[in-house]
């Protein structure tokens, strides 16, 4: 191999390691926010007239009964195989959840790009000919 490929080739995993490092730390952050929320999730789950009984099977099905360590270590491979979960509101499969709303979320995001763009672009360049 010539040299600007090995360097293109090291760019390349050096991106790649950089986004898997951002990803893991990203699922890091969610699952932290997940576990520091004060509501529990399993008298979500039941309710409040749960017995103990069931909320402790409901825990170990959930997993929240393992050390965080290993919590975290399967919420990553659940992760990576594309099971965000469900829903403890809906009760629905959380990856079904965003693409429904995902369509709206984009015209959303595209519309207000575009109206940034159209807006901002023309007030930069008037505020930068006209000082004061």
């Amino acid at each position: 191999m010539d040299r600007p490929a090995i360097r293109l080739l090291g760019q390349i995993l050096v991106g790649l390691g950089t986004l898997a490092i951002t990803l893991l730390g990203l699922l890091a952050v969610t699952f932290l926010i997940a576990r520091v929320v004060p509501t529990d999730p399993v008298l979500s789950i039941v309710g409040e007239r749960a017995t103990a009984a069931q909320i402790a099977a409901i825990r170990d099905r959930l997993g929240l009964d393992l050390p965080l360590w290993q919590q975290f270590l399967i919420y990553v491979r659940d992760a990576m195989r594309g099971d965000l979960g469900t829903s403890i509101r809906t009760g629905q499969s959380v990856t079904a959840e965003i693409a429904r709303y995902f369509p709206a979320t984009l015209e959303l995001a595209t519309l207000g790009t575009l109206f940034g763009t159209l807006v901002g672009v023309p007030a930069g360049v008037l505020a930068a000919t006209r000082p004061g």
